[in-house]
């Protein structure tokens, strides 16, 4: 909505008193066209003006209680509160982030770690190239990732949105990976 300047004027009032003769009919045609030359209307004008909106009050309402509660924390102990985002906004930014790379998630030295450990127990003087390795840390990746997406789906079945070992447990089964004993 435009902003509006209100402009009052006044017209002209001729003055008359009762103790004069009336005027002849020349000189009140020519107050009549003087009059309607400049007509000046007796309400108020608005005219708009533009005027750039910087919604002043609001940013000085804000400044000022932000400026109050910097105060409050340095009168208060002067530890200042860490700014923390609401809660899923990490999440969903995280979800986005590790869908949009490829890379490996386990570190490589870890995973090397354990897998020299577990090829031990069945030969000790196993080795393995580079490459190798690399591979069964892809392959063990892309299980687990679809591990986790069926976990997923079952808990969704279940109607719920947190995943328990349950879940894990019938993507197992269902998927045919170690059955579970009754």
């Amino acid at each position: 909505m435009a902003r509006t300047k209100v402009i009052a004027r006044k017209a002209p009032v001729p003055s008359s008193s009762s103790a004069e003769p009336l005027a002849t009919s020349a000189i009140v045609q020519a107050a009549a066209q003087a009059a309607l030359s400049s007509f000046q209307p007796t309400k108020t004008q608005h005219r708009q003006t533009a005027r750039k909106s910087t919604g002043g009050k609001v940013v000085q309402k804000k400044l000022a209680t932000k400026a109050v509660r910097a105060n409050a924390a340095s009168t208060y102990g002067g530890v200042k509160k860490a700014f923390r985002y609401k809660p899923g906004t990490v999440a969903l930014r995280e979800i986005r982030r590790y869908q949009h790379n490829t890379e490996l998630l386990i570190r490589k030295h870890s995973f090397q770690l354990l897998a020299r450990d577990l090829a031990k127990w069945y030969r000790p003087d196993i080795r393995f190239q580079s490459t190798a390795l690399q591979a069964m840390q892809e392959a063990t990746e892309a299980f687990l990732v679809q591990l986790f997406v069926d976990t997923c789906d079952a808990a969704v079945h279940a109607k719920r949105k947190t995943i328990q070992p349950k879940d894990m447990d019938l993507a197992r089964r269902i998927r045919g990976d170690f059955p579970k004993a009754h």
